[in-house]
């Protein structure tokens, strides 16, 4: 018949949780805030198909709005932050300070947002940015341990 032999164990974890929040934190604001950046030159970038200095040329319904003075592509603001109102959230905003961008969006069917966000190379990026997050909480998280470490 066996007998049951009482062991104990001692075990030592190097586990921080707010260590591996904060990395996530940082890492998250870090993606958002690249993701925000190249929708934003993607918007630029169909912004910028079609000039029309002139005023004499302007773009049909369904094409993005032809350039004048290029006032609507630099009118676009990116900005990611942390706000406390629900929790710990990521907010981020992007959009034009341009009055009338809104209008041609919407109102005039001259669409440039949504062929931005809907495009292929759009998705791509984000797909990249996640695997990008990824790997840099990684790498915060062992950072802040080493630290700790010293």
């Amino acid at each position: 018949m066996s007998r049951d032999v009482p062991v104990s164990a001692r075990v030592r974890t190097t586990f921080n949780a707010k260590v591996v929040a904060d990395a996530m934190e940082e890492a998250t604001i870090d993606a958002v805030t690249r993701v925000t950046t190249h929708l934003q030159k993607r918007i630029k970038f169909l912004l910028n198909q079609k000039d029309n200095q002139s005023g004499n040329n302007p773009s049909r319904p369904g094409e993005p709005p032809a350039k004048v003075t290029g006032t609507l592509g630099r009118s676009w603001v990116t900005e990611a932050r942390k706000a406390k109102r629900y929790g710990n959230e990521i907010i981020l905003r992007l959009g034009s300070v341009a009055d009338y961008a809104y209008k041609l969006e919407f109102d005039l069917d001259r669409e440039y947002v949504k062929p931005a966000i809907e495009g292929k190379g759009f998705r791509n990026d984000v797909k990249k940015e996640l695997a990008r997050m990824d790997r840099r909480v990684k790498t915060i998280v062992q950072q802040k341990m080493q630290e700790r470490e010293l």
